[in-house]
């Protein structure tokens, strides 16, 4: 699964308490995988969260466009998460490792070339039902256990981290 642009940036609120960064090694053999850790870096209290396998993705770059992507999952659980400040936390539901091999016309896949890449970390995100109590305010955080689920059609948001560039040798 291949997609055409960047991701864009972080939005929604919790994009205003956290931030993701990724971490991977300077130089990947060409062929075969590169092992990222992704972490979260929140900054001050914030929403509860709601993410999943589904909703997670790393993205490997090239002048712009994306040229490879961890496989989609097939995992469509949703797992809620307290942004608790200032902290940092791994983030389970984003893949460990992407496969440096390109989409083809074909749907095939072929190996990427040697060269400069970079690696960029998608979690996309839903504000839990139970931030807000009945008749509160939509700012003042308050929970209730009263309150239903998300639906599906709810809002969707992501948190995107900086890319950070390797080299295919």
């Amino acid at each position: 699964m291949c997609a055409a642009a960047a991701p864009g940036s972080s939005t929604g609120p919790a994009a205003a308490v956290a931030h993701l960064t990724v971490r991977v090694p300077t130089s990947v053999p060409a062929g075969g995988t590169v092992q990222i850790e992704s972490r979260l870096h929140i900054a001050s209290d914030g929403p509860r969260i709601l993410t999943g396998p589904a909703l997670a993705r790393i993205l490997v770059m090239r002048y712009g466009t994306v040229v490879a992507t961890s496989t989609g999952a097939s995992a469509h659980y949703l797992m809620p998460l307290t942004l608790s400040g200032p902290s940092e936390r791994a983030i389970p539901v984003l893949p460990t490792s992407v496969r440096l091999h390109g989409c083809a016309p074909d749907g095939g896949a072929s190996p990427l070339p040697a060269g400069q890449y970079s690696v960029v970390a998608v979690l996309g995100y839903r504000l839990d039902g139970l931030n807000l109590a009945p008749n509160a305010p939509a700012d003042s955080g308050a929970m209730s256990p009263s309150r239903s689920a998300p639906t599906p059609d709810q809002q969707r948001f992501q948190l995107v981290s900086d890319p950070v560039t390797f080299t295919i040798a």
